[in-house]
């Protein structure tokens, strides 16, 4: 799931990134969503992947962080096209 790889690549940035943190201030779902959708082998809500994008699409440093997550933007970009065309 690509929102695992978002996941593990902000891990790296910031070592105290945890999943039920990155559900509710990447995702902006409670704590226990990721945790929910992989029990229930649901694939992550568009609204989720969208919400996500614009909060990695919006980092203001100048850092090698905001490049990477400019490029993880990106392929929750492609993602979210991906989800829009199977519906």
């Amino acid at each position: 799931m690509v929102i695992d790889k978002v996941f593990e690549q902000l891990k790296q940035q910031d070592r105290t990134l945890t999943k039920k943190k990155f559900s509710s201030d990447y995702l902006g779902k409670s704590e226990s969503y990721l945790q929910v959708i992989k029990h229930r082998g649901t694939q992550i809500s568009t609204d989720a992947l969208l919400t996500c994008y614009v909060k990695l699409k919006n980092t203001k440093t100048l850092s090698d962080d905001a490049y990477h997550n400019k490029v993880l933007a990106q392929m929750l970009l492609e993602e979210i096209e991906h989800a829009i065309e199977r519906h």
